[in-house]
Formats: C-alpha cells, sequence, structure tokens
C-alpha cells in the first residue's frame, strides 16, 4: 500500500484533527493567557503567580484524565470524544468570560476547563488505522499546534 493512497484515503480525518488541535485545549490556554494576564491583575489585584496558578491547576487535571480519555476515545470512538471536548471545552473556555471576584472560583473554572478540555489536544486526534506513515500522520496535528503557538507570538 502507498503511502500517497493512505493519504488520499485518509486526509479527511487529517484534516478534522488539524482543525481541532487548532481550536483545542492544547493551545489556546496557553497563548491566551500571557494576553489576560495583565487585564485580570488589574481588575482583580491578583498576583501574576496566583493567576498563573490557574492554568497550572488545568495542565495537572489534564495530564491526570489523559488516559481517561483515551479509554473512551477506545470505547466510544475518537470522533464522538472528540467532538464533545471540543464542545465542551469551547463552552468552559468561554465561562472564563465570567470571572468571579474569587479566586477560587477562578480556579474552579481553571479545572473544568482541564476536565473537559482534554479530549481535544493531538493525543486524541492520532491516526487509528493508518498503516503506512503513522508516525507521520501522528505528528500533524502536533505540529499544527506548535505553529500555532508560534504565530502567537
Amino acid at each position: 500500500m502507498a503511502a500517497g493512497s493512505e493519504f488520499s484515503r485518509g486526509w479527511k480525518p487529517l484534516f478534522a484533527g488539524l482543525v481541532g488541535v487548532t481550536c483545542g485545549s492544547s493551545p489556546l490556554p496557553f497563548n491566551v493567557l500571557p494576553v489576560i494576564i495583565g487585564p485580570i491583575h488589574a481588575e482583580f489585584g491578583w498576583s501574576f503567580v496566583a493567576i498563573s496558578l490557574g492554568i497550572t491547576l488545568y495542565g495537572i487535571v489534564g495530564a491526570l484524565l489523559a488516559p481517561v480519555f483515551g479509554g473512551l476515545a477506545d470505547r466510544y470512538g475518537v470522533r464522538r470524544v472528540a467532538i464533545a471536548s471540543l464542545a465542551a471545552f469551547g463552552v468552559s473556555f468561554a465561562l472564563l468570560y465570567f470571572i468571579p471576584n474569587w479566586l477560587p472560583g477562578f480556579y474552579g473554572l481553571w479545572l473544568l476547563v482541564g476536565l473537559v478540555g482534554i479530549g481535544s489536544t493531538p493525543v486524541t486526534y492520532s491516526p487509528e488505522k493508518h498503516e503506512v506513515s503513522k508516525c507521520l500522520s501522528a505528528s500533524l496535528p502536533s505540529a499544527t499546534d506548535s505553529i500555532r503557538s508560534c504565530r502567537s507570538r
């Protein structure tokens, strides 16, 4: 089986992975926090360390739940898990607009983002059925994440 024929049959899931990762919880929180940390500090008077702890909590929860979401993807399929997680991530991330003037509430929102968003990361979009260029197709969604990160700086 030639690599070209495999790519021509699998370009749709690959493209979906590129779009999903670009809009998912892997790049957005880390690229948005530097922009909003100053206004949050000015609005609520919280230290930069206290504000940054929110994204740390998000990362810890996401790392702990990655195997759970992997199991869900194995059981229910990547498409279902990725779409549900991407939608839930979008809603939970949008809730950060309504930051309460209460630091534990702010942390709770970040925990929620980590809880539902891990299914929209590059790991979820890894290919299931690619045989010839498994490593290449697995790396493309992650590369998009990195490129997106560089462009926002």
